[in-house]
């Protein structure tokens, strides 16, 4: 009997962190798109939001891991940057005589660097068998 108490307390803390984790996931994606749609890019400084974007322009011009479809992969990038924004806002210290701006821009773009890294390294390790067919767009398997 005392088993059963302590696996339905369990069960219990794991719920309320699960609800926690989703609310704050959802808290956060209230705030994406990266475009000014969303509310918690309105919480930023503008520079802060300039030199997000200017290194939100760059990872743009990386190449998408095949496995990605290009709306979903930009979203990704976005909440991404987003999100490494408001981060970088978090620990920035004047006293290392950086500017914010300059901080929130390599931030992001680490954090941006580093998911396309992991996206084509995950690619290379599952789907790597896979080939694209360029003419039609689908993937095929190599013999």
């Amino acid at each position: 009997m005392k088993g059963f108490v302590i696996i339905a307390h369990i069960r219990e803390t794991i719920c309320r962190l699960l609800l926690t984790a989703t609310f704050f996931f959802a808290t956060m994606a209230a705030a994406i798109p990266f475009g000014g749609e969303g509310t918690g890019v309105r919480e930023l400084p503008p520079k802060v939001q300039k030199a997000a974007q200017s290194a939100l322009r760059r990872a743009r011009q990386w190449r998408r891991p095949p496995h990605w479809d290009g709306n979903e992969w930009q979203k990704e990038l976005d909440a991404i940057a987003q999100a490494a924004a408001f981060e970088a806002c978090f620990y920035f210290d004047e006293q290392r005589g950086m500017t914010l701006e300059t901080f929130v821009f390599w931030q992001v773009l680490t954090a941006l660097r580093d998911f396309h890294r992991r996206e084509w390294a995950y690619f290379a390790f599952h789907c790597g068998h896979l080939t694209r067919v360029a003419d039609e767009g689908e993937v095929a398997v190599r013999i």
